[in-house]
């Protein structure tokens, strides 16, 4: 089964203490932990993981807390259990696009 993650981009909550990047809602599980979506050229040192060609996606400190013009920072994420999500998807009760790195920048 693939991964999903789903972040939302237009909710947002608090600045960031140290960086005071903004702070978006990314959803409803672990809103304690925040989850940075970022633009880098090659592999961030901090764990993380590779999204789409040069996006990648981390909850490691060591990419929370480093300055970045590329990035959004979320406050938690959304989750299904397995066949969750594709039963949503059968009922309409969710609906999904095709995203790409250039997109991603463009919403940064």
């Amino acid at each position: 089964m693939a991964e999903r993650v789903v972040l939302v981009r237009d909710l947002a909550v608090m600045d960031h203490e140290q960086t005071g990047d903004v702070i978006y809602t990314g959803g409803p599980v672990m809103r304690e932990v925040l989850v940075a979506l970022f633009r880098a050229e090659r592999a961030p040192e901090g764990s993380a993981f590779h999204v789409l060609n040069g996006v990648y996606l981390s909850m490691h400190p060591q990419n929370i807390e480093m300055p970045a013009r590329n990035r959004r920072l979320f406050a938690g994420f959304s989750g299904w259990a397995p066949g969750q999500l594709e039963t949503e998807f059968a009922r309409d009760v969710n609906s999904y696009t095709h995203v790409s790195a250039t997109g991603c920048s463009a919403a940064w």
